[in-house]
């Protein structure tokens, strides 16, 4: 599992750099566009002028618009990645063996399904990131305490809110691979009512591996090449725990 690890957390990073890359090329396309129709000036002087200036700086509010949109449907498709993982993972607990090639079962065989939950997934866990990213452009740029406690409270509100969302929804990618022939609003349907009564079982399992994410956190990340598929192991063992007592 640690080369699936390795290998699917090196594609997702270079379909970031590169979505980095096209959403900063993008940007100054609009920018030298708009400016050459309202200034008059030339190509050339507006390429020095763009490599001379900090026109990001100028731009900052549309330029993080535009990059936080074009991340988010990046995390949109690279999701598709965890049903692959998600598959090693239940074969594992299941004692069924493993193939490389199961990591794009996502994209190979059910890419719009996939698609669609992980664009659930990522939605619901804008509730936390947006304002997460409204707090630190507050800490970066304003001393006024109160702005800053006003957006520490809305994270926190979003927090409150996403949690229990995650967790209904949590089980979609695992139903997904046992009922292939559902749709993905029926999954994340299917989730919410298999988790009911058992989310905090789940967030309970999820706080226990905390000692281990702070070992991670402090081998400058080198160890979640082994503490993500403990991790998602122990995942696809309650997801069968919880099937079971359903049956």
């Amino acid at each position: 599992m640690v080369p699936v690890i390795f290998l699917t957390g090196l594609m997702t990073l270079a379909i970031q750099l590169a979505t980095e890359f096209l959403a900063s090329f993008l940007f100054s396309l609009i920018v030298v566009g708009s400016n050459l129709a309202t200034s008059g000036l030339s190509a050339d002087q507006m390429t020095a002028l763009l490599q001379t200036t900090s026109y990001l700086e100028e731009y900052a509010v549309f330029y993080t618009v535009i990059d936080y949109f074009i991340q988010a449907l990046v995390s949109v498709f690279t999701s598709v990645f965890h049903v692959g993982s998600t598959l090693l993972c239940l074969n594992l607990a299941c004692g069924n063996p493993i193939q490389m090639q199961d990591i794009f079962y996502g994209f190979r065989v059910q890419f719009r399904k996939s698609l669609s939950i992980s664009a659930a997934f990522v939605a619901v866990s804008q509730l936390y990131l947006i304002p997460l990213q409204l707090l630190q452009h507050e800490v970066q740029s304003s001393t006024d305490i109160t702005r800053i406690l006003t957006m520490l409270c809305l994270l926190l509100l979003g927090i409150a809110i996403y949690l229990p969302l995650y967790l209904a929804i949590s089980q979609a990618y695992l139903l997904l691979l046992d009922f292939p022939d559902r749709s993905g609003k029926d999954l994340l349907k299917l989730s919410v009512h298999l988790m009911r009564g058992h989310k905090l079982r789940l967030f309970s399992l999820q706080l226990s591996f905390l000692p281990l994410m702070l070992l991670a956190f402090f081998s400058m990340g080198i160890g979640n090449l082994w503490l993500t598929p403990y991790m998602d192991v122990a995942y696809a063992f309650f997801f069968l725990n919880l099937m079971r007592s359903r049956a």
